[in-house]
């Protein structure tokens, strides 16, 4: 990528933030990177040293249910105006998160410090979600069929 771009690098729990930035960092040498942490993360010096800025979001946890608080948050985001952002879960909330940012790209960084793309348009993240919850319930309905439906064998006796 050109030097000067800038990146958002949105923290989830379950990851280590400074594994996180030290692979970003290493991706992109010469990117602005913007490290946005829960409230309450405890930041240490080398994530410090490593970020060009740090933004702090005003909760430690968003739930879609909170409208308010995930406004705040997408219009915080928003007006970074970040080239990329970068989300370290692929989870269907980070996608949509990603696909709301305004970014003119999405991406996972994954634990292996690997970069892939998300999707772009909040739409098409829906219309996944929707098909993979629809094709899971399918298959547990097959299942759930199968097991009442089909006669079972008689065992040795």
């Amino acid at each position: 990528m050109s030097a000067g771009t800038h990146i958002g690098l949105f923290y989830s729990r379950g990851r280590n933030g400074l594994q996180a930035l030290e692979s970003l960092r290493g991706l992109e040498p010469d990117a602005r990177i913007c490290f946005i942490v829960p409230a309450g993360y405890p930041l240490s010096e080398a994530e410090c040293a490593i970020a060009d800025t740090v933004v702090k979001a005003e909760r430690d946890t968003y739930s879609p249910a909170d409208v308010r608080a995930c406004t705040r948050l997408l219009r915080t985001i928003r007006a970074a105006r970040f080239d990329r952002f970068v989300v370290l879960f692929p989870s269907v909330q980070l996608r949509m998160l990603g696909a709301l940012s305004g970014a003119r790209a999405c991406v996972c960084l994954s634990p292996r410090g690997n970069l892939r793309a998300l999707e772009r348009s909040a739409v098409w993240v829906l219309a996944k979600a929707a098909c993979a919850a629809i094709g899971g319930r399918l298959a547990y309905a097959a299942l759930w069929l199968a097991v009442r439906l089909l006669p079972v064998p008689p065992g040795p006796d």
